[in-house]
């Protein structure tokens, strides 16, 4: 396992319900995210911004209906956690 691995496998991104379909499909997305930015394919700032337009869609959604339901808060809540550890990634980069 590599370490990109080991932090992802290890990060709280997914609420602990849910489907098991949905958390292996957060924690690819995430990995895949995580492995680009490690290769240089893509920049952490560009990995947090696709992160960051996906958070707007979901709140433009809600905005739309007028309502956010529940769904929608632990999709924020799955989108805010990978946020986070991409942001850490950024910022050490900027530190380099």
């Amino acid at each position: 396992m590599t370490s990109a691995h080991n932090e992802v496998s290890g990060s709280k991104s997914f609420p602990a319900e849910g489907d098991a379909n949905g958390q292996a499909a957060v924690l690819l997305v995430e990995s895949l995210i995580h492995a680009l930015v490690a290769r240089a394919i893509i920049t952490a700032a560009d990995a947090v911004e696709v992160i960051e337009v996906a958070f707007d869609v979901i709140e433009e959604m809600s905005a739309e209906e007028g309502d956010r339901t529940p769904a929608m808060d632990r999709s924020l809540a799955v989108l805010s956690a990978i946020h986070k550890s991409l942001k850490i990634d950024t910022d050490s980069s900027e530190a380099n």
